[in-house]
């Protein structure tokens, strides 16, 4: 049985979209969905949970066909424990699989199709540690286009049911067995997505993939004074498939190179990940021009960077940092040369598929 555990706290605005994607999920039948909603930090918290709580009663009154239960936190406990608690009371309740999704995550009709294939696949080899529906594939970065994934697509079709495997997880719809769960829980993971992504890779382990992605991240965030923009982007297909065919007899190795040759059809025209790297100084309208300048409308994640935690070489933060970057089309303000220029050699390091360009003239 996969089990469905949502995260929330006290947001309402997309949940009703959320529980609305799982309602048309295939298998959703043989589910469990459980609401973990976190508790009030302050009085002002609670009137804005209530409102939860009412769109996810007005999501069962629509949405009769999942078996939904609301699990309600007295206190607050934050986003990373609700995460562990969320795991353990799904595997608790015997669970053999668990597919984690924040409040802010929708799933394609074929999302649990995949995971259900995958979870076989993940108990056949000991390397593989997570399921994610989340793919980059068909987004677009700077000049690029999805004229060359387009063209691609339609030569082969086939790669909508295609799948791959990577030494990242991404959090937008995250899925773990029991086995796994107590395998990070032993090596220290602590809900933090970063840290599990750091666990994945101090330990060889690996994430199977949809090669075009099942899951999409709606909440957007704006930006204050040049911080954190968080934008949806991901692309969902209506494409759906009733199988993935996921053979045990297809390697690890195999698997990781399929991926990497469908990475680079289907990224964009120049068939790699594009991300600048600017020396940002004051004018921060100077540096929206500049992106506006080269992506046209495609949406932009700008990140403010803590340089003194580059130069001062917080491993934690520098992988954090860079997972960023690799998981979106990012540009990112830069206040020294010195570290962009380490950015770039980090970043090189571990991801051979990025390139850097443009300059602020």
């Amino acid at each position: 049985m996969i089990d469905i555990a949502i995260i929330c706290y006290n947001r309402s605005e997309y949940i009703l979209e959320v529980l609305s994607s799982i309602s048309s999920a295939k298998l959703i039948e043989n589910c469990r969905v459980r609401i973990y909603c976190d508790g009030p930090k302050s009085f002002n918290d609670v009137a804005l949970i209530k409102n939860v709580k009412e769109q996810i009663y007005l999501a069962q009154e629509i949405h009769k066909n999942i078996n939904l239960t609301i699990d309600q936190n007295q206190k607050n406990i934050g986003c990373w424990a609700n995460k562990i608690y969320a795991f353990e009371d799904s595997f608790s309740k015997g669970a053999k699989c668990t597919l984690l999704l924040e409040d802010d995550v929708i799933i394609s009709k074929d999302a649990l199709v995949f995971i259900e294939e995958s979870r076989q696949y993940v108990d056949f080899h000991e390397k593989l540690m997570t399921i994610s529906l989340y793919s980059s594939n068909l987004e677009t970065s700077g000049r690029g286009s999805i004229n060359k994934a387009s063209n691609f697509l339609k030569r082969n079709y086939s790669t909508f049911s295609a799948w791959g495997v990577r030494n990242w997880p991404f959090p937008w719809g995250i899925s773990l067995t029991k086995r796994n769960f107590e395998k990070f829980k032993a090596l220290g993971w602590n809900g933090h997505d970063q840290t599990m992504g750091k666990i994945l890779r101090e330990n060889n382990g690996f994430d199977i993939f949809p090669i075009i992605g099942r899951s999409k991240h709606i909440g957007i965030k704006s930006a204050i004074g040049g911080q954190e923009i968080l934008i949806a982007r991901s692309f969902l297909s209506d494409v759906v498939c009733e199988t993935f065919n996921i053979s045990l007899d297809v390697s690890i190795n195999e698997a990781r190179k399929a991926a990497d040759s469908y990475y680079v059809e289907l990224m964009n025209d120049q068939g790699v990940k594009n991300i600048v790297l600017q020396v940002y100084y004051e004018d921060i309208s100077r540096f929206e021009a500049f992106v506006k300048r080269h992506t046209g409308d495609h949406e932009v994640v700008g990140i403010r960077v803590d340089c003194e935690k580059i130069i001062d070489g917080n491993d934690d933060y520098i992988f954090s940092l860079t997972e960023k970057i690799y998981s979106s089309s990012i540009f990112i303000q830069i206040e020294d040369s010195f570290v962009c220029n380490l950015i770039k050699e980090k970043i090189k390091t571990h991801k051979p598929f990025v390139s850097f360009f443009g300059e602020v003239s």
